[in-house]
C-alpha cells in the first residue's frame, strides 16, 4: 500500500501545490486511493480540456508513451510539472520503461528531468519540466 511507503502525504511528495490544476492519466486504483482528496485549493481535472499545472501519466510500455509525447505540449502549462510513472516490478524482463529511457525520449521534446520519486515498491515516478530557453 502506498500510504505505508512514506509518512508524508503523496501529493506533498509529488510536489502538487495549492492553486494547481491536476490531471492524472491511467493511474492504478491503488494510487488514486492513496492520493485521496487533494487539499483545498487544488483542483483535479476530469479531462485536460486546457493546459494543466500538473500532469501525472502512468505507462507500462514505451510505445504508448511515445505516441502521447506530442500531447504534452497541448496539455501541460509552460511552467507546469510532468510526472511519468512506470512499474518497477522486480524480475520483470519485458520492462520497456526506466529512467534512462524516459530521459532519452523526453529530452528530445525539451523536457528535462528534475527528480526520481519512488511511489511504492511497484511504481516509480520521474518529474519533468520544460527546458527554459
Amino acid at each position: 500500500m502506498m500510504a505505508e511507503y512514506s509518512e508524508e502525504p503523496l501529493y506533498y511528495r509529488l510536489g502538487i501545490k495549492k492553486g494547481q490544476t491536476v490531471y492524472i492519466k491511467d493511474a492504478p486504483q491503488e494510487y488514486l486511493k492513496d492520493l485521496g482528496s487533494l487539499p483545498d485549493g487544488m483542483f483535479l481535472a476530469c479531462t485536460p480540456n486546457k493546459p494543466v499545472d500538473y500532469l501525472h501519466c502512468f505507462y507500462e510500455w514505451s510505445n504508448v508513451l511515445k505516441s502521447d509525447i506530442v500531447k504534452f505540449k497541448q496539455y501541460l502549462e509552460l511552467n507546469g510539472t510532468l510526472q511519468i510513472s512506470w512499474p518497477v516490478t522486480p524480475g520483470r524482463t519485458k520492462q520497456t520503461i526506466n529512467e534512462h529511457i524516459l530521459r532519452a525520449m523526453l529530452v528530445q521534446h525539451n523536457l528535462i528531468d528534475t527528480m526520481l520519486i519512488p511511489l511504492n515498491k511497484s511504481w516509480h515516478a520521474m518529474e519533468f519540466i520544460w527546458r527554459q530557453t
